[in-house]
């Protein structure tokens, strides 16, 4: 939604919906709530794998579509997981190794092919991946 000239943030986040007069609006929301409704509605939507992983390479947030792909219960059920609780051996050393020198450098990889033997199945699937630290508001990583 663009705001006009004069706006600011509040009305920027305010909508109305199709048929409301100008004095009913939805709720004006704080930004980390903005921030809770956009992560949850990419997390459970997007079709693409979605996770962020801590310093030791566990989950913390996974989507919808990652729980799939591992076989997970559900996204809830990765957090504090390693990745070596859903993919071979191999595959978790190599993952994790990438994923420390992503922290050491600070410097993403993108669109990188990755095969992924899944664990227990041994099935072998080609994906197209992008890994980039996770940041605070600081830039630390």
């Amino acid at each position: 939604m663009a705001a006009g000239a004069g706006d600011n943030e509040a009305d920027a986040r305010r909508a109305s919906a199709p048929g409301d007069s100008d004095e009913e609006h939805y709720p004006v929301l704080d930004e980390s709530e903005l921030d809770r409704i956009c992560l949850h509605n990419l997390l459970s939507a997007c079709a693409d794998n979605i996770y962020f992983k801590d310093r030791d390479s566990r989950f913390l947030r996974a989507s919808h579509s990652s729980a799939a792909f591992t076989g997970a219960k559900d996204p809830a059920s990765m957090i504090g997981r390693p990745v070596s609780d859903y993919f071979t051996p191999e595959h978790a050393a190599a993952t994790v190794e990438t994923e420390q020198m992503i922290m050491r450098t600070g410097s993403a990889i993108n669109d990188i092919e990755e095969s992924h033997l899944r664990s227990p199945t041994g099935d072998e699937v080609c994906l197209s991946t992008s890994k980039q630290p996770l940041r605070d508001f600081d830039g630390r990583i």
